[in-house]
This record gives structure tokens, C-alpha cells and sequence, in this order.
């Protein structure tokens, strides 16, 4: 790797965000709950310098630095070979460790003591890992030893990291996978076989599952939290890959009525201060365990499409809602034009749409401020455009009074629901992804940006687009959210293909669904709808560039109303087309 790449890297918030969680940590805009300590305050926090490299740092653990510190924090390696590794340099062969060497494991132990009081040692065989729980001022803190030959050092051994109680493992058929030795001893004390890597969640990819391979069932009891949930579906993934392929079932923490971030090791204490049998307590619970694996994951998404779980938004229009599929899960949809096209007043309306049937959304809009908001708004709703024109509210501020008055519950669930730019639109495509995140995990169904072309960039557009075009894609997928944005055409764009969108081809390309509102001077069309063939006269057409449904190449005419909503007409019909 060049220099300039890995400056490049280095200027990364996507590259920062990822050493981060693999860490374990949790991101919300610049604030970091962070993963190399037991942190319920967001102790730490992401900042950029003035040549623009992204650093960590929290402020009660010593974890800091740039995403190589924090590869090497994450790795147990020092940070010079993981900068040679970055840029291809070999290690010097005449090079020696400079790591400092605890000849005994009491000298080990003094050390490491002086980062907090040491609670207990977890012993991984031969011993190849010795894991140090410590209690600090601010909770937990772990410290991972490995033996050399000379004694020990304060770091993590090489990948593959071992798992926790190989010995146990080997002898057993069924095993319980946890998260943290804690948990693991207190099974193991009631008679299972449990194990677990270093680490904790965000590093499963980090050990060697291999002992694993071909056990007649294997069950993983995550965290009740999502951290814990996602870790174990990393490890299913894993177990999935071995040969002979093991059996693998999942505990659902929440149906054995866990409260946040408890784990089998709560479950095993609240057994015990309520005099019930924890282990046939235990012994229940692995029973009520689901099989994990594609089939078993796609029988429970076709469980969840059946009793309505998972679907797409419902839309205000029919033809479109059939042809697009726009308001599907998991989607990131483009709706792009020319200035002047309306975009916004589209937006507007499947916005106020979904609000009124309860379905949780949000907007950010860069451009105009709350009175724009709220001037559209009410013309969509009482259908009167005069009403966003300055001169006649004065002329009427008797009915603007009572329309405002009339259409306040409205009024009041679009206000609770976008954003408007604080920054004069100045905020960076990292910022943006930020608040699309954040809105995901609040679960919101349906996200817009209004438009997405308006905001700045760090990088260049092939960087800082894709990065955003990625994390964006990434939080509709992984929340089950519909991501909207708004965008422009390309100057010169008339009717479209996918790559007259402003900004990066990411966009495009990426997206699942890319439509283009294009207005025109009113036209006749022959248009199919489901009553039947008739000719129309419409003002707009939604052309559908791109989408993962039977639209593709489709054309849909539209009408723009006096009340500034979008009445649609249906498929537009080329000459000599036949097609149903």
C-alpha cells in the first residue's frame, strides 16, 4: 500500500467506524460506548485532525489513536507491523521484539495490576492465553497474556486465537457457546460443556472455531443486547463453514425473559437467589433453542412475510407500489430530477402518507427551513398551493390562521419528523450517514434525505460517496429499514438512465431501486391501468431506471395537482406495445 493510500485510509471515518466495532464498540454520530472496556456512558469519542485522519480515543481506558492503532489494538499486534504489513514492507529479519518480558507469572500478575485490582484469571490450555478480568473505578477492563519462551507478555497471542475449554470440548457432543469466560465457568460449573472466544463480540472471526467441527449440536446463548445478538449470528456463520458441518441452535435471550445485557450467567444467578434448579433451568432453555443455518433463516423470513412482520411500505400509489417495490426492507432508493421537477413535494407526500398510518419515518432536509416545511405541508393537506406564497398569507392571515388550526395534528406529526439543516447545508456526507444510522436504530421504517446532492464532501466524490452510499445501504439492511434520497440530475439530463445522477456512479449502482421525476409540458399518453387502456394528458413522468421487481424500463405518468400532491395515472404505453 502507498503512502497516499494509506492516507487515504487514515482519512476513512468508514475505515475508523469499522477497528471500532470489530473492537466491540457502539457508534452513535461522534460518540463511542467503547468495546476494550465494560462502557455504559459512551466514554469515548471520534474526531478528526486538521490534515483530516480520523483518531479514537476514550477517556477511560488507553484506547486511542488512528485506525493502525486501533488494528493493532484489535490484532495484539504492535502498531510497526501493522503498518508493514499496510504498505508491504517485510519485517527486518534482525528485528527483535521490544515488548517487555514478565519472567514469572508473578511478575505477570504485578503488572498487570497496576491497571486495576485483578477480580480473576481465565486459563485457556496449554496455557497458551491468560485472560486477567479487572475492576476499575469505571468498570471492567480485560487484559489478554500469552506465554513466550522466555516467560510472558501483555498482549494476545497470533491469530487464530483458542477457545476457551478446548479440553471440555473435546470430550464433548453438545456445547453451549457464550459470550465471556464468566459465563462459560458458571455453565460449566452445573455440568455443561461451554465455551468461548477471546474477546467477546466483534471478534469471532478473530479465533479458531475449528475444534467445533462435526458436534452433534451446538447452542449459542448471546448477551441480550444487540452487540450479543450480532456476535452470535457471526459465529453461526462461521460454524456454517466447517467440515464436517456442526449442528448449530440459538437461544433467544428475550424469551427467557432477560433484561438488557444479561446473559446465562443472570439467568444461572437469578435461579439461584429465587430457589429454582438452575440446571434444570438451563436445561429448559436449550431446549426452547432454534436451528440456525440458510434454511433455518429463511424459514423464519418467510414466517415473519406471512404474518406481515416483514413488508414493504405501503404507497399512495398503486402502479407504482407494484412496478418499484420502493418501500421494500433492506432497500436504498434513489428518486432523482432536474431542478424544478417537484422532487420534494413527492417526497412530501409519501412522507405525510406513512405518518398517517402510524408507520414510524423521518426526513432530514438540507434545504429551506421549518416554515418551508410546514408552508408545503398545508397546501398538500388542505390543497390550496397559494398557501406557500408569502404575499397572500398576509393577504389571508385569517385563513391561514384556521387552516393551520384545522390541520395541527398533522402539522405536528411532520414537525416531530424532519430535521432541517442546522448547518445551512453544510452538513458532510459523514454526518448525514450518522443521522441515517441512528435513525435505523431508533426503527424508524422509512428514512429520507432531501437531497443528498446538497451536502459536502471530505474527499473526493469516488470516496466519500461510495463510503456513504455503503454505510447508508448497510443500516437499511441491517435494521429492515427503506432509505429514500433525494438527488439531482446531471446538468444537460433530460430523461434518464441511472448514471445522470448527481455525484458519484455508486449511487446508482448501488441502489435498489433508482426512479427519475422528470416535468414536462403537459402530454398526451396511452397509459395501462388496472381498469383498462386509456389515453391521458399528464404533467410528469417517473421513469423507473432500476429496481429489483418487474418495473425496470418502466414509465409512469403523474399529474401535479393544484394542492401540490401527485395523482398517478398508470403505465405509460410505448407504440405497439401489447404488454400486460
Amino acid at each position: 500500500m502507498h503512502n497516499a493510500q494509506a492516507q487515504i485510509e487514515r482519512q476513512s471515518r468508514e475505515a475508523i467506524e469499522h477497528e471500532i466495532k470489530a473492537g466491540g464498540g457502539e457508534i452513535r454520530g461522534n460518540a463511542v460506548k467503547c468495546g476494550w472496556h465494560d462502557d455504559r456512558h459512551a466514554s469515548g469519542s471520534i474526531w478528526q485532525d486538521a490534515q483530516g485522519v480520523f483518531h479514537y480515543k476514550c477517556h477511560v481506558c488507553d484506547a486511542h489513536g488512528d485506525i493502525y492503532d486501533l488494528r493493532a489494538r484489535n490484532s495484539g499486534r504492535d502498531v510497526a507491523d501493522v503498518l508493514r504489513e499496510a504498505s508491504g514492507t517485510p519485517k527486518p529479519a534482525q528485528q527483535q521484539q521490544r515488548e517487555q518480558v514478565f519472567k514469572t507469572l508473578g511478575e505477570l500478575r504485578l503488572a498487570v495490576s497496576r491497571g486495576g485490582q485483578i477480580e480473576k484469571e481465565y486459563v485457556y490450555e496449554k496455557p497458551d492465553l491468560l485472560v486477567f478480568r479487572l475492576q476499575t473505578p469505571d468498570g471492567k477492563v480485560f487484559r489478554q497474556c500469552h506465554p513466550v519462551t522466555c516467560g510472558w507478555i501483555m498482549r494476545a497471542p497470533e491469530k487464530p486465537w483458542p477457545l476457551y475449554n478446548r479440553a471440555g470440548i473435546e470430550q464433548a457432543d453438545e456445547i453451549i457457546a457464550g459470550e465471556g469466560e464468566k459465563v462459560c465457568d458458571a455453565l460449566n460449573n452445573l455440568g455443561f460443556c461451554a465455551t468461548t472466544a477471546p474477546g467477546g463480540a466483534g471478534k469471532a472471526a478473530y479465533a479458531d472455531w475449528g475444534p467445533l467441527s462435526g458436534k452433534r449440536r451446538i447452542v449459542l446463548w448471546p448477551d441480550c443486547d444487540p452487540p450479543g445478538l450480532k456476535h452470535m449470528r457471526e459465529v453461526a456463520a462461521i460454524l456454517a463453514k466447517l467440515s464436517p458441518r456442526p449442528s448449530v441452535w440459538m437461544i433467544q435471550p428475550a424469551d427467557l425473559d432477560l433484561g438488557p445485557k444479561e446473559d446465562a450467567y443472570d439467568f444461572i444467578e437469578q435461579c439461584l437467589a429465587t430457589g429454582v434448579d438452575a440446571k434444570e433451568a438451563v436445561l429448559a432453555a436449550l431446549k426452547r433453542a432454534k436451528p440456525t443455518g440458510p434454511i433455518a433463516d429463511y424459514g423464519e423470513r418467510l414466517r415473519r412475510i406471512e404474518s406481515g412482520e416483514l413488508a414493504c411500505l405501503p404507497l399512495p400509489w398503486p402502479e407504482s407500489a407494484r412496478f418499484t417495490r420502493l418501500g421494500a426492507p433492506g432497500w436504498l432508493v434513489m428518486l432523482a430530477g432536474l431542478q424544478g421537477a417537484a422532487k420534494t413535494f413527492f417526497e412530501l407526500q409519501l412522507l405525510r402518507f406513512l405518518l398517517s398510518l402510524n408507520i414510524s419515518a423521518s426526513a432530514y432536509w438540507l434545504e429551506g427551513d421549518m416554515g418551508d416545511v410546514l408552508d408545503r405541508t398545508l397546501a398538500q393537506a388542505s390543497g390550496i398551493a397559494d398557501v406557500t406564497d408569502l404575499n397572500w398569507q398576509k393577504a389571508n392571515a385569517e385563513t391561514m390562521r384556521e387552516l393551520t388550526a384545522q390541520y395541527r395534528e398533522e402539522l405536528d406529526r411532520i414537525t416531530a419528523a424532519v430535521t432541517v439543516s442546522a448547518g445551512l447545508g453544510l452538513e458532510t456526507l459523514e454526518d448525514l450517514a450518522d443521522w441515517i444510522e441512528a435513525e435505523a436504530k431508533a426503527g424508524r421504517r422509512a428514512i429520507f434525505v432531501d437531497p443528498i446532492s446538497a451536502a459536502t464532501r471530505k474527499a473526493s466524490p469516488w470516496v466519500s460517496d461510495t463510503a456513504f452510499v455503503r454505510r447508508a445501504k448497510r443500516a437499511a439492511r441491517d435494521y429492515e429499514t427503506t432509505v429514500i434520497l433525494i438527488s439531482h440530475l446531471i446538468k444537460g439530463a433530460d430523461e434518464g438512465t441511472p448514471d445522470k445522477v448527481a455525484g458519484a456512479a455508486a449511487y446508482a449502482r448501488f441502489s435498489d431501486c433508482v426512479l427519475q421525476l422528470i416535468r414536462h409540458d403537459r402530454k398526451p399518453s396511452l397509459v395501462k391501468t388496472p381498469l383498462g387502456r386509456t389515453e391521458i394528458e399528464h404533467s410528469h413522468t417517473l421513469f423507473v431506471e432500476k429496481t429489483r421487481a418487474p418495473g425496470t424500463g418502466l414509465r409512469l405518468a403523474y399529474d401535479l395537482t393544484r394542492g401540490l400532491t401527485f395523482t398517478e395515472h398508470g403505465v405509460v404505453l410505448r407504440k405497439g406495445s401489447n404488454s400486460e
